[in-house]
């Protein structure tokens, strides 16, 4: 899965990313989604410094197709914290899924 820098927006306290998904894989795509930005959060705490970008928040945007040229997106937010215990191993993907709140439009 590539991701443009253009999908990301880098808010004081909340950094955003949006996805594209296949009909069938949204909630794959949308983990990958987090526990990278967990990642990257958890690698930006690592090292240190006074101008790592830490955000308080992580969104991710999955737009999924939906019938006839229509999208469906799902979209969730948590604390960068619940990201990291992700992407670090630490919580399994199903009680992930039960902490966010999922949105559809």
């Amino acid at each position: 899965m590539s991701v443009d820098a253009s999908a990301m927006d880098f808010g004081n306290n909340l950094f955003s990313l949006t996805l594209e998904s296949n009909r069938n894989n949204f909630e794959m795509v949308m983990l990958v989604g987090f526990a990278s930005a967990g990642q990257a959060v958890s690698h930006q705490n690592s090292l240190g410094l006074s101008n790592a970008y830490v955000p308080k928040e992580i969104s991710v945007r999955v737009n999924v197709p939906a019938s006839k040229g229509e999208t469906m997106v799902f979209e969730a937010t948590c604390s960068s914290d619940i990201a990291i215990e992700l992407a670090a191993g630490t919580l399994d993907s199903s009680d992930f899924m039960q902490k966010i709140d999922l949105v559809t439009s």
